[in-house]
């Protein structure tokens, strides 16, 4: 009887190389078709004759325990609810742009902010920028006061405080020449007066020039700006405004009254933005332009930031 070599396997009567072909090729199926342990991801040797166990196997107690504990917070991902947000930027300091010509001074710039401090009360700190200033060297009792062209570049500081829908603010400050090389006077004290409510606007501006320092003493005077607005809609409002100096040391040789324009005033609002307009009479005849011109005005741009 002829014997069959297969591979490694030993020689056998020809039934025992039928069984080894058959083995063989049961063998080779059982490596081309996946068992379910495979498709469960566990791969089982094809003739052993106990699979492995396979993932879904009941667990040990003590894996059933570590399973069931509470996740710690080092393995529980933060969700957006338990992120601390990040801190919003502090707002700037509310403050202020003007630009104004007037009468008085010609083009004039103001800039200040006011720092908060504690509650209500805050510091407020300015700059004011004029091209003229009026000067009463020279003037006799029969001549107004002379605008002398020049730069003033003042510079102010003092608390704020804020009362509900009223605003008080004392400051003083120095005005300078800078082109001249030189200090022109001194604003002390300055009180702005604000009061806003429903209908109603004030408003109310005191300086004291003080040119005494570095000048001749009959330059020292208070002037004063005051207008009172009712406010017909969100972005109009208008009324009256009278604004005023006083001589300290005496008008053309004696104290007393230098200017008193009165009118009326315009406030048109968009948003941050005002423009002012000022148009008055000039009651004071000493204090009227050349040809007795008591025509005064002021006009105005306000930014608020």
């Amino acid at each position: 009887m002829k014997s069959i070599m297969t591979n490694h396997w030993v020689q056998l009567p020809v039934f025992a190389g039928m069984l080894t072909v058959t083995l063989s090729s049961g063998a080779l199926l059982a490596q081309s078709a996946p068992s379910p342990a495979e498709s469960a991801g566990t791969v089982a040797h094809p003739l052993s004759p106990t699979p492995p166990a396979v993932q879904n196997a009941p667990a040990s107690p003590e894996a059933r325990q570590t399973a069931l504990a509470p996740p710690t917070a080092q393995d529980t991902p933060a969700t957006p609810a338990e992120t601390a947000p990040a801190a919003a930027p502090e707002p700037p300091p509310p403050g202020y742009v003007r630009i104004e010509d007037d009468y008085l001074s010609g083009l004039q710039i103001y800039s200040g902010v006011t720092y908060p401090i504690q509650g209500t009360i805050g510091l407020a700190a300015g700059i004011y920028l004029a091209e003229n200033y009026p000067s009463l060297s020279g003037a006799s009792a029969d001549t107004a006061p002379s605008i002398t062209q020049s730069w003033w570049s003042e510079f102010d500081i003092g608390p704020s405080i804020t009362l509900g829908p009223l605003s008080l603010t004392l400051e003083g400050g120095i005005a300078f020449d800078f082109a001249a090389k030189r200090a022109l006077a001194l604003n002390a004290p300055q009180l702005y007066t604000t009061l806003d409510i429903d209908k109603i606007h004030f408003e109310s501006w005191l300086w004291t020039i003080l040119y005494s320092p570095f000048d001749t003493p009959n330059n020292d005077y208070v002037h004063t700006r005051n207008w009172l607005l009712y406010k017909l809609s969100g972005a109009f409002a208008l009324g009256p405004e009278l604004d005023f100096n006083v001589n300290l040391n005496g008008k053309y040789g004696k104290s007393g009254l230098v200017s008193l324009p009165i009118g009326g005033r315009v406030d048109l609002t968009f948003g941050a933005n005002t423009i002012a307009l000022f148009v008055g009479y000039q009651t004071d005849k000493d204090s009227r332009g050349p040809g007795n011109q008591a025509a005064v005005g002021r006009f105005g741009l306000i930014h608020n930031f």
